[in-house]
C-alpha cells in the first residue's frame, strides 16, 4: 500500500519546482508518514536548486516540515497518529558524535541529508510516469503534501501551538538559537554579536536575550544592508545595531561598543569580510562561530590575531539535539519570550515585506491547517539568492501564478491593492508627540503617561493599554501583544505594587494577547460574551476570564472605582465600555482613536450600524481622557468628537452614494457595461464607484473649521476609502430598504428615482409611519436620464492616490462622465433620527454649519 501525495519536484539545475502526483511507500518500522501542514524554505534549498551542492536531480526538496502524523512504523516509540510534529535534520545515531548528543556532526550527515535517499540507498518516493525523483532530503523532503520521516527527525510539538510558526524551527531558528545556547553557551552578563539579520540571525539575537547576555548587537550584511530587518532585530532584543554602509570601519564600529572587544561573535552570512571584522572586534578569550561560508569566498585568518585566547568554531544546526532544543523553544514561544513570527513572517506582514527570512503559512482568513500553493511556480525566483523564499502547500494544490515583489512593497499587478507612496500627504502637524523621538521610547518601545490620580496609559505608538495604581494592587486594562512584557515594565516604572485584577475590553488577540504576562493569579474581569467567545477560541495568552458580568458591573479596588458597561454590540460581541469617574478617563476600545481616522474598514468592525450607535454613546460620558486602543495618542473630548464628526461625513456621502448608483438603470449599466460575461468587473466597479464617490465626499469637503481632513486626522487619505467601502455594505446589509422588487417588474427598482409615481409612493409610506422622518434624499436633485458611467477618482483635482480611492477597470469604458451634485439633501448621519440637512456648493461642500456639533457635552 502506498499514499498519494503531491510534491514541488525540482527537475534541472536552477528549474522550476513543478508540481507533481507522487506515491509514497508506507513507514518502515523505525518510519513515520506525515501530512505536511506547514514548511519554510531556507538557503540550502536555494545552494541545491543552483546546484551548490550536489544533491542528484530530479529532488523533492523541503527541509522545515511541519505536519500531523499519519501513520508509524511498527518500532515508533516517540509519536503516534494525530500528534502535531516538525520535522528536523537526520542523522544515522549509531556514530561517536550521535552517540555523544552531537548528531549534527554525524559521520553520515552528506548521506543521510543531501543523497536522496535513505541510509540504506533506497527511494521511498514513486511516480507513475517520468524519472522518478530522489527523496529523504534531510531525511523529509517537505516540498510536498506528505512526508516520509524518520523517528529521530520528527519531534512531537504541543498541539496548542501553530506549525506555520513551529516548522521553521526544524532548521533556520534551530541553528541561530543552538548556536548561541548550545554551541556558543553565551552567559548571562556576556557581550555578544551577530553578523545577519536574516531568520538565522535574528534567532541567534532572541536567543542571546533568553541567555541574559547584557549587550546583544545586530549587524547588517555590507552587501544587503536592510534597515527595516534592523528595527527588527531592535525589536527582538537587540541593544545594539550596526549598519556597515554607515560607518567606516567595521570592526572599530563593534569595538567602540565596548572597548574591550566581544565575547561572543556569530556570523550567518558566511562571508570573508564578516569574518575578518568579527575576529577584530574578539575580547581575549573571544569566541567566534559561523554557521555558513560561501565556497571561494577566499577568507586567510593570520593565527596571530588568536593569541590572545580567541578561538574559532564552525556550528552546524547549532550542536543542537532537536527532540530538546525545538521543544524548549516552543516553550519560549508560548511565554512571549522566543517570538517567532517577527522572522518568519507571513506574505502580508511588513516583516515579510522587508524580506526576511519566509517560512510555510496558513491562509489568515482561513482558520484550518490547510495552506495554499498559488504562487509557488519557483519559489526562489521571486527574490535574490541571498533571501529566502516562501513555500506553502495543500492537499488541492491549484494553477500557481506569479508574482513580482520590490524590496518594500508586495503587489500582483492590477489584481491587486495600489501602492500609498511619497504623493499622499503627510500626517498633520502634531500627530507625533514628543515621546515618539525620546531617548527611552527609542531605546525600549514603549511610553508610559499617568492621566490623573493614579491612571496611566501606556502606548508602543501603536497600540495603547491603561492600567490604575489602588492601595491593594495595580488594575491593568488590555495587554496588547505589541506591548507584552513591556506592559509590566511600565507598571514597574511607576509602583511596586503587584497586578491583582486584569479587565479585558474585548476578547481580540491583538488587544488582549499578551495578558499571560500577568500571570497565573489574577483576577480577569470581561463581559460574559468574551469568556464564551474565549472558550469556544481558547488561547493560552488569553486565559479566561474569572469575573463576568452581562449589563454592568461596578470594580472596586483600593479605593478606585471602575464602571464596566456593556451597551450592545459595536466593534465586536462583547466590547465594553470602562469608566473611571474619579479621575474622569473613559476607555472604549477600537471605537475611535484620537489624532488619526481609525484603522481600516471602520477598525474591523463587525456590527456597523451598533459601531456608529458607540461613538454617540462615548458622547454622553463626563470625561476628560479618552482611551481608545490604538494610535499616538490618548484622547480628550473635543479630539473624540472630531473623530465622530469625520465618520458622521463618511456615513453621509455613502448614503448618497448608495442612493446615485443604486438606481436601476445607473447600477445596471455599470454592472453589465463591462459585458454580460464580466459580472464581476462590473461589480467592483459598482463598488468602486460608490466607494469612490464617498472618498471624494470626505475628503474634498470643507470640515467645521474650514480645513480639509487630511489636515486634522492622520490616516485620512488612505483609510478613507475602506472605512467608505464598510459604511456601504453596512448600509446595504443593516440599513432599512426604500423598497422591494415587485411582481412583473424588471428590472427592480432598488431606489427608482427615475420613476416618480413609484417613489412617492414609496415616500409618502415612509411619512405615513413617521412624517419626522422623511426619506433621505427628499429634495434631491432627479437623477440624469444619461449613464453615470464609472466616478473615478483618476479625474479628480488630487491624483489619485492622493486622494485615496480605489481603481476602476477603465479600459473597458469609453469615457466617464461626471455627476451633478445635489443641491441640498437631508440625512440622518448619525442613526439617532435627527436629519442635518448640509447645503452644497462651488462643486465641493459648504463647511458644516457652526455649532451643528454642538457646544456642550452630549450626544451632538
Amino acid at each position: 500500500m502506498t499514499t498519494s501525495a503531491r510534491a514541488a519536484v525540482l527537475e534541472a539545475q536552477d528549474g522550476l519546482f513543478e508540481f507533481r502526483d507522487i506515491e509514497i511507500e508506507d513507514p518502515r518500522p523505525d518510519e513515520v508518514l506525515v501530512r505536511v501542514v506547514a514548511t519554510g524554505t531556507c538557503a540550502t534549498d536555494a545552494h541545491v536548486r543552483a546546484q551548490r551542492m550536489s544533491t542528484p536531480l530530479p529532488v523533492v526538496l523541503g527541509h522545515e516540515g511541519g505536519g500531523v502524523v499519519e501513520r508509524v512504523g511498527s518500532a515508533v516509540t516517540t509519536v503516534e497518529p494525530g500528534d502535531h510534529v516538525v520535522l528536523s535534520y537526520h542523522s544515522c545515531g549509531r556514530c561517536k558524535p550521535c552517540m555523544s548528543s552531537h548528531a549534527a556532526y554525524c559521520d553520515n550527515l552528506w548521506a543521510a541529508n543531501f543523497a536522496g535517499a535513505r541510509l540504506d540507498g533506497s527511494n521511498g518516493l514513486h511516480v507513475a510516469h517520468g524519472a522518478e525523483p530522489h527523496g529523504h532530503f534531510f531525511g523529509q523532503s517537505s516540498f510536498s503534501t506528505h512526508a516520509l520521516t524518520h523517528q529521530r527527525n520528527t519531534i512531537k510539538v504541543p498541539r496548542d501551538l501553530p506549525l506555520d510558526v513551529m516548522a521553521p524551527l526544524g532548521c533556520g531558528l534551530q541553528t541561530g538559537a543552538g548556536a548561541v545556547l548550545k554551541a556558543l553557551a553565551v552567559p548571562a552578563g556576556a557581550s555578544f554579536a551577530v553578523f545577519g539579520v536574516g531568520a538565522v540571525g535574528l534567532a541567534a539575537v532572541m536567543a542571546a536575550r533568553v541567555a541574559g547576555a547584557t549587550t546583544v548587537v545586530a549587524v547588517a550584511v555590507a552587501v544587503d544592508v536592510d534597515d527595516g530587518r534592523l528595527d527588527i532585530a531592535r525589536d527582538l532584543g537587540a541593544t545594539h545595531t550596526v549598519n556597515p554602509a554607515q560607518v567606516e570601519h567595521l570592526t572599530g564600529a563593534l569595538r567602540a561598543i565596548d572597548e574591550r572587544g566581544l565575547e561572543y561573535v556569530l556570523d550567518t552570512s558566511g562571508r570573508a569580510e564578516n569574518l575578518d571584522a568579527g575576529i577584530g572586534a574578539l575580547a581575549p578569550l573571544g569566541r567566534f562561530g559561523f554557521v555558513a561560508f560561501h565556497e571561494g569566498a577566499g577568507a586567510v585568518i593570520d593565527a596571530g590575531r588568536l593569541t590572545l585566547g580567541q578561538s574559532l568554531q564552525g556550528i552546524i544546526q547549532g550542536d543542537a539535539v532537536s527532540s530538546l532544543l525545538i521543544n524548549d523553544l516552543a516553550r519560549l514561544y508560548r511565554a512571549g519570550r522566543f517570538p517567532s513570527t517577527e522572522c518568519c513572517p507571513s506574505t502580508t506582514s511588513p516583516i515579510y515585506q522587508h524580506r526576511v527570512r519566509g517560512c510555510g503559512l496558513r491562509p489568515r482568513h482561513q482558520g484550518g491547517p490547510s495552506i495554499h500553493a498559488t504562487e509557488v511556480a519557483h519559489p526562489f525566483d521571486r527574490f535574490s539568492k541571498k533571501k529566502r523564499g516562501n513555500l506553502s502547500l495543500c492537499q488541492s494544490i491549484q494553477k500557481p501564478i506569479r508574482v513580482e515583489e520590490t524590496p518594500s512593497f508586495y503587489g500582483i499587478d492590477h489584481y491587486g491593492f495600489p501602492r500609498a507612496g511619497a504623493d499622499d500627504p503627510p500626517d498633520p502637524e502634531g500627530y507625533y508627540p514628543p515621546y515618539f523621538q525620546s531617548e527611552h521610547f527609542r531605546k525600549y518601545g514603549y511610553h508610559v503617561e499617568e492621566l490623573r490620580g493614579g491612571f496611566h496609559w501606556v502606548t508602543s505608538a501603536g497600540y495603547d493599554a491603561a492600567f490604575v495604581v489602588t492601595e491593594e494592587g495595580v488594575v491593568a486594562i488590555d495587554a496588547p501583544p505589541t506591548l507584552g512584557e513591556n506592559m509590566m515594565a511600565a507598571i514597574e516604572d511607576v509602583t511596586d505594587q503587584p497586578v491583582t485584577h486584569v479587565i479585558y475590553s474585548h476578547w481580540h488577540a491583538d488587544h488582549i494577547g499578551a495578558a499571560s504576562v500577568f500571570g497565573p493569579d489574577v483576577e480577569i474581569v470581561a463581559h460574559r460574551i468574551t469568556k464564551e467567545l474565549l472558550e469556544r477560541f481558547p488561547d493560552p495568552k488569553r486565559p479566561l476570564p474569572t469575573r463576568t458580568f452581562d449589563d454592568e458591573l461596578v470594580l472596586e479596588v483600593g479605593g478606585v472605582s471602575l464602571q464596566l458597561s456593556y451597551k450592545g454590540e459595536n466593534h465586536c460581541p462583547g466590547n465594553i465600555f470602562i469608566y473611571a469617574p474619579q479621575q474622569k478617563v473613559l476607555t472604549a476600545v477600537d471605537i475611535v482613536s484620537p489624532g488619526s481616522v481609525t484603522f481600516m474598514h471602520c477598525d474591523a468592525s463587525q456590527n456597523i450600524s451598533g459601531w456608529y450607535e458607540a461613538q454617540s454613546q462615548i458622547l454622553e460620558y463626563d470625561f476628560d481622557y479618552f482611551v481608545g486602543g490604538h494610535h499616538m495618542h490618548y484622547g480628550t473630548y473635543e479630539q473624540v468628537k472630531l473623530c465622530v464628526e469625520y465618520f458622521a461625513d463618511v456615513l453621509e456621502g455613502a448614503t448618497a452614494a448608495v442612493e446615485r448608483f443604486s438606481r436601476s438603470d445607473a447600477l445596471a449599466d455599470i454592472v453589465t457595461g463591462t459585458g454580460w460575461n464580466r459580472i464581476f468587473v462590473g461589480t467592483e466597479n459598482w463598488i468602486n464607484s460608490m466607494a469612490n464617490y464617498t472618498t471624494r465626499h470626505v475628503l474634498e469637503k470643507e470640515t467645521s473649521d474650514g480645513r480639509l481632513w487630511w489636515e486634522r486626522l492622520a490616516g485620512a487619505t488612505t483609510q478613507t476609502k475602506y472605512h467608505a467601502y464598510t459604511v456601504l455594505e453596512s448600509i446595504r446589509l443593516e440599513r432599512p430598504r426604500p423598497d422591494y422588487r415587485v411582481r412583473g417588474e424588471n428590472p427592480p427598482v432598488f431606489l427608482s428615482w427615475h420613476r416618480p409615481e413609484r417613489y412617492d409612493r414609496v415616500r409618502g409610506a415612509a411619512d405615513a409611519l413617521d412624517p419626522s422622518h422623511r426619506a433621505h434624499v427628499s429634495d434631491a436633485a432627479p437623477m440624469p436620464s444619461e449613464s453615470a458611467g464609472v466616478n473615478t477618482v483618476a479625474r479628480w483635482p488630487y491624483a489619485s492616490r492622493q486622494t485615496g480611492g480605489f481603481p476602476v477597470r477603465r479600459h473597458i469604458f469609453s469615457g466617464v462622465r461626471s455627476m451633478p451634485w445635489h443641491p441640498s439633501f437631508a440625512v440622518d448621519v448619525l442613526g439617532d433620527g435627527r436629519e442635518r440637512r448640509i447645503p452644497y456648493d462651488r462643486g465641493c461642500f459648504r463647511r458644516r454649519p457652526s455649532g451643528a456639533f454642538g457646544e456642550g457635552r452630549g450626544v451632538p
